[in-house]
């Protein structure tokens, strides 16, 4: 595993570089962090806009399924 093997390489080395070379990976790992979660939250955003353009036809479709068999049962009384 990658980690074990760095954890291995760090302990050989002084205090004072382990600091600083851990610093640096922290700060990487961050600004990488960073860009994964910006690009999540854009997912989402377009997501979140497909689906309630969706829901909005969805709803748009039932609503005109009811009225055009409101009209059609209320026509089918009158000619009976």
């Amino acid at each position: 595993m990658r980690t074990r093997r760095i954890a291995e390489q760090a302990e050989k080395l002084p205090k004072t570089y382990k600091f600083a070379i851990f610093d640096i990976i922290d700060d990487k790992v961050e600004s990488d962090m960073d860009k994964v979660l910006l690009k999540i939250e854009n997912i989402e955003k377009r997501l979140e806009s497909k689906m309630d353009t969706q829901f909005k036809m969805l709803l748009w479709t039932i609503g005109v399924s009811f009225t055009i068999l409101s009209i059609l049962i209320t026509t089918l009384k009158f000619i009976e």
